[in-house]
């Protein structure tokens, strides 16, 4: 579940005060939990006793010089506001330039409560639940494209849009809507949604959109997993309705739109020219800047916690992306121009300035490729556990970087989603944590025995020709002959282990079942082939001869890719340059040159 919220008030006088009509009520209507103390022992002592809560603090001017840097490190402070309830400080000259040096603290003192009431209603809406529908949350993945993406997160949400969920799964997630609205319109919501759709729900700003926003903003992966069937909603929906949507406008294949919203100032810091980053929430655009501008926040000042930001992103409609579409016809808010954006969009920022006369940040992205062909991993020719154990089975390395026990939960988490195939989900995960000791931590030992563990798990399924696991044991081969190769295992053995690795692509590809895997096993044999290629280095015969099968199989991988729309050029351009390292390995440097030549033709046209 998300994590709860509160507001803690230290020696605030809600009463005898002429100055405001703000009453504990009022705030209770942005956060049910208001708790008031007098001494600061209390507070502390409350604030150590919560960490678990998202914490608002209201403080008097007159203890908060004292009272702040007892609390500003504490991780479940999120902003402190300080109110000015004696007014003989204004008349003391009492210099608040101490308040600079903490960052969680909003940057100028408040006369009147209500001038607080209203920029806490928007900071919470902003930590919590997002101020705009919509709006722009970055993470960033790296330098480069393809380079330093240490993030797991978009691997998630990618599982979650192509699992199939059970048909009641809609009803296991209404107990847990319950404690965050009436129980009317959790009635409506059940009994509108298969109509309204996702969509819907998600733009009308309710509970079910604060709650999706908080979830991801946390990455809560229990709560992700209850609200599944959701977020692959919204991503069929987007991708529905994508098409018709770049149809419609495919005399202008090149897309400006805007975005404006308030961001903190240590997010904005990330937005370095040339950086790679991908949206880890939905996001809303428009096409008219002005309607853009209109979500700017004059009251704003350079050394505020909360920034100005104007997006300008350029959008190539020709490109292979995840979804977003026009959704007039899918949204509540049917006058509104809106361009909906779905989680895990790539884009390079090109420039990012500060408009001083304007106060706010410009930063200019484009919308990159997405490299992996995503409709690829599931087909109407697999049955559904096919489909899943693709799926799952796929999770890339991008997933070493979740943390152990958040992988531990995504894999409890799938079993208790498919309980039937809990046997080789097992193996997936013991898997999965071999290749994290083998490549974050570089124990190979270690990684052996998780290796040792899944084999042994998939050969009891190898005759299961629904699940055609050979191709996950090919893989565990090859990395168990890798792993034995780096801790100098004698090359005889190594050899053997490769060779197994080989035989099972092999057998994968008789199993194959449609042209998708055909093409994905001709690649895992160019590269288990690439790989003893290298490992012969010490024998010309024996690396031609590896080297010549790698460069045929990789061939035939790129004659099926270029037919499938599904692969874009990208992947097709990286094809051929592995083509010709192969080629040059091998010294067969005509086909190394024309490879070489493809490769760049291809690059220069996409």
């Amino acid at each position: 579940m998300p994590k709860p919220n509160q507001i803690i008030c230290y020696d605030v006088n809600f009463y005898n005060n002429a100055e405001t009509e703000v009453t504990i009520d009022h705030l209770q209507s942005i956060i049910e939990s208001v708790k008031l103390f007098d001494t600061s022992a209390e507070c502390l002592k409350n604030i150590e006793q919560t960490k678990t809560i998202n914490t608002f603090v209201i403080v008097s001017e007159q203890h908060a010089e004292d009272f702040i840097p007892e609390i500003h490190t504490q991780e479940s402070v999120l902003l402190i506001y300080i109110i000015r309830q004696n007014f003989e400080s204004l008349l003391s000259n009492q210099s608040s330039d101490w308040i600079s040096k903490y960052q969680k603290v909003k940057q100028f003192v408040y006369n009147t409560l209500e001038d607080l009431l209203e920029d806490l209603r928007k900071d919470v809406r902003f930590y919590l639940f997002s101020e705009e529908p919509c709006g722009l949350n970055i993470e960033r993945f790296g330098d480069s494209a393809r380079g330093s993406f240490q993030s797991w997160f978009p691997e998630l949400i990618d599982i979650l849009c192509n699992l199939s969920y059970p048909e009641d799964q809609l009803q296991k997630l209404i107990p847990l809507l319950k404690p965050h609205t009436t129980l009317k319109k959790i009635e409506i919501f059940e009994q509108e949604y298969k109509t309204k759709g996702a969509i819907y729900y998600y733009t009308a700003e309710n509970f079910v959109y604060s709650l999706l926003n908080q979830a991801l903003r946390q990455k809560n992966i229990s709560f992700l997993f209850k609200f599944g069937f959701f977020i692959k909603d919204l991503y069929e929906q987007l991708k529905a309705a994508q098409k018709p949507f770049i149809e419609s406008i495919s005399g202008s294949p090149i897309l400006t739109l805007f975005r404006g919203q308030q961001m903190p100032i240590f997010d904005i810091e990330k937005l370095e020219y040339d950086a790679y980053i991908y949206n880890t929430t939905m996001f809303s655009s428009s096409f008219d800047c002005q309607v853009s501008l209109m979500f700017q926040d004059s009251r704003l000042k350079q050394d505020s916690f909360l920034r100005n930001v104007l997006f300008q992103i350029e959008v190539d409609i020709r490109k292979r992306t995840l979804p977003y579409a026009y959704i007039r016809e899918q949204s509540q808010f049917k006058d509104e121009v809106e361009i909906l954006f779905m989680i895990g969009n790539q884009f390079k920022v090109r420039n990012i300035e500060f408009n001083k006369q304007e106060n706010y940040f410009f930063v200019d992205l484009i919308l990159i490729n997405d490299f992996e062909p995503r409709d690829l991993k599931t087909a109407k020719d697999y049955s559904s556990r096919r489909n899943l154990k693709n799926c799952l089975s796929r999770i890339k390395l991008q997933m070493y970087y979740a943390v152990p026990v958040e992988r531990k939960i995504i894999y409890y988490e799938l079993m208790n989603l498919y309980p039937l195939e809990k046997g080789w989900i097992e193996a997936v995960r013991i898997y999965d944590h071999g290749q994290y000791l083998h490549y974050r931590k570089k124990e190979h030992q270690l990684a052996l025995e998780k290796y040792d563990r899944a084999l042994t798990i998939w050969l009891s399924f190898v005759e299961d020709n629904d699940l055609n696991c050979s191709i996950d044991i090919g893989h565990v081969y090859t990395l168990i002959g890798i792993c034995h190769e780096r801790m100098g295992i004698g090359k005889n053995i190594v050899r053997k282990i490769f060779d197994q690795a080989h035989m099972y692509y092999q057998r994968a590809y008789n199993n194959s079942l449609c042209e998708h895997e055909l093409s994905e096993t001709l690649d895992h044999l160019a590269n288990i082939c690439a790989i003893q290629m290298e490992s012969e280095s010490e024998d010309d015969q024996m690396m031609i001869k590896y080297g010549s099968m790698a460069i045929d199989f990789k061939q035939q991988y790129i004659q099926k890719i270029s037919k499938n729309e599904l692969y874009g050029n990208t992947e097709i351009a990286d094809s051929f340059t592995i083509l010709a390292y192969y080629c040059e390995k091998t010294k067969n440097y005509d086909l190394m040159l024309n490879s070489y030549k493809v490769a760049l033709d291809i690059s220069e046209r996409t």
